[in-house]
């Protein structure tokens, strides 16, 4: 398990900047990023877990490829699939197993 910095993070995937990476942890609950932050004891530092993130991102990016744009408003991911605890951890389990 390697963790980074918000500051490390956005280094080392430059699609990110820090802002992103910062507004990303505070919508945490919203958007299941919890699941890849650790608050260090008695500190405000905040660690991100590469792999974590990164299953994180792929989940994220699947709602996103489900979108269905109407009226020619902006699409928005259904959350139900995007967001959803259980299939994350469903999602998490099949990784662990290698399938």
């Amino acid at each position: 398990m390697s963790l980074y910095t918000v500051k490390q993070m956005a280094m080392r995937y430059p699609a990110f900047t820090e802002d992103a990476f910062r507004k990303i942890i505070f919508n945490r609950h919203k958007n299941g990023f919890y699941e890849c932050i650790i608050r260090v004891p008695g500190s405000t530092r905040i660690l991100i877990c590469e792999m974590s993130f990164l299953k994180w991102l792929r989940i994220y990016n699947e709602g996103l490829d489900e979108c269905t744009s109407t009226n020619g408003n902006e699409a928005k991911p259904d959350k139900s699939k995007t967001y959803n605890r259980p299939n994350y951890e469903a999602f998490l389990n099949i990784e662990d197993q290698g399938i």
